[in-house]
């Protein structure tokens, strides 16, 4: 058994900016010799576990045909898509036969309402526990969103993907697999995020601000085929 204090604490892995996350764990394990998994596909939370947990009466209001989530929040401002563009990206969903639903934390709430009145979705925002909304993804056809803990959980659950990125570098944390689509303005000064710390911008995050309603619509429709 490893003794933590010495054969961790004391260890030192490479680490870059460039290199996908889950890559950077494995250089950790390399060194105490722990041989990293041949493969890491998802999901990492099995489906039946997460359909044994209560949606309570939320359950009876949620859509019965195919739905897409739609998540317009973010930890930090600046890496958040402009709100009135979510909502023409939604509308646009729902015009093509898919219902949408909105998630967030309470802090999501106006946002997510404003979204779903425009495309005649549901606004569940601030009604759901982080079990219950990874529920809710895992029945989705489809989350869209920007780099974001939500995003994460989309993943982890096994959902296909379209993740907007703006400052921060899609190299290191966007989802990779053909369930999955990354869109980001490959702009020169971006990404420009460092450990978690985006720098004051010059140019207004025109890296997330001047993603297009088309950008991401071409994303969204690759993958519901």
């Amino acid at each position: 058994m490893l003794n933590c204090a010495v054969d961790l604490f004391d260890r030192v892995a490479s680490y870059d900016q460039a290199t996908y996350e889950v890559e950077s764990f494995f250089h950790l394990m390399d060194t105490v010799e722990i041989p990293a998994p041949a493969h890491c596909n998802p999901p990492f939370i099995h489906p039946d576990t997460l359909m044994e947990i209560p949606l309570g009466s939320l359950d009876r209001f949620l859509p019965k045909g195919p739905y897409v989530v739609v998540f317009p929040g973010a930890s930090v401002p600046d890496k958040r898509w402009p709100l009135e563009r979510f909502g023409e990206l939604s509308e646009k969903i729902n015009e093509s036969g898919y219902e949408v639903v909105v998630v967030g934390g309470v802090g999501d709430v106006d946002l997510a309402e404003q979204i779903a009145e425009r495309c005649g979705g549901m606004n569940v925002a601030g009604k759901t526990s982080l079990p219950q909304v990874a529920r809710i993804i895992l029945g989705a056809e489809l989350f869209v969103g920007g780099d974001s803990g939500l995003m994460h959980l989309a993943v982890a659950v096994g959902s296909k993907t379209v993740s907007l990125f703006g400052p921060s570098n899609p190299a290191k944390w966007g989802p990779r697999g053909v369930g999955h689509r990354v869109v980001s303005q490959k702009l020169t000064c971006s990404p420009c995020s460092r450990f978690g710390t985006i720098p004051e911008c010059y140019y207004d995050y025109r890296c997330i601000k001047e993603i297009t309603v088309s950008d991401v619509l071409r994303a969204v429709e690759g993958l519901l085929g």
